[in-house]
């Protein structure tokens, strides 16, 4: 029977199915945005998974809409989250970015990460501020402020927003709460709220070519380590 995918409701081919397996292979470099990456395919993430088959993701945030959708082809398995609220975040995360729906439908998880302390000489490379600028919903660009410490193994993590031209930082999300980043492998981190629990939400370092602490990527935003 031939396949659907990539046709109009009339049975139109619009796109080749060459086409639709290119558009999520030769990944460009990896890292984390929310998950772990192989890298950016099409509109695609690429995603690995700990039994070797391909997660494909795709995600969509606007103000008081989020959105998220994967599939694992070589399983026959596609889910859609469509909510209207900016605490949808949860839902989505919790169903596309965690295992319970992979694991119940598709039989396939996130790879594995439990997270270790880190002697103080260890965190000290990573420790200190980073610096990126976001532009809101009104237009209006802002810095975003992170300070990173060690603490008892993990990093202590705040993020604090403000005017570039002002000196005065104000909370932002997740701001105004206590997190931790716990190192799970080289370079990389889950992220944990004050209570130590965490919702599958990784992180990853990048570091230049002098093999130095040179960016922290977290939710898909690059900060610069400047101090």
């Amino acid at each position: 029977m031939r396949s659907l995918v990539g046709c109009s409701p009339n049975g139109t081919r619009l796109l080749s199915e060459a086409s639709l397996v290119a558009m999520r292979s030769n990944p460009g470099p990896g890292g984390t945005l929310l998950v772990e990456l192989d890298g950016m395919g099409v509109n695609w993430l690429l995603r690995p998974s700990a039994e070797g088959v391909r997660i494909v993701p795709a995600r969509g945030t606007v103000p008081g809409q989020l959105s998220g959708f994967l599939m694992v082809p070589d399983r026959g398995f596609a889910l859609t989250v469509l909510t209207n609220a900016a605490s949808g975040d949860d839902l989505v995360n919790e169903l596309v970015a965690d295992d319970w729906a992979l694991q119940r439908f598709a039989g396939v998880s996130n790879l594995p990460a439990v997270p270790r302390a880190l002697s103080p000489g260890a965190l000290a490379p990573y420790e200190g501020h980073y610096v990126a600028q976001e532009i809101g919903a009104d237009g209006a660009r802002a810095e975003l402020l992170v300070e990173l410490r060690g603490d008892q193994g993990q990093l202590h993590m705040t993020l604090t927003a403000g005017d570039p031209v002002s000196t005065t930082p104000s909370p932002t999300s997740p701001g105004g709460a206590a997190f931790r980043l716990a190192f799970y492998r080289d370079d990389y981190v889950l992220v944990l709220d004050a209570n130590g629990d965490s919702d599958g939400t990784r992180a990853d370092f990048v570091r230049d070519a002098d093999g130095g602490v040179a960016w922290m990527r977290l939710h898909g935003r690059l900060y610069r380590h400047v101090a």
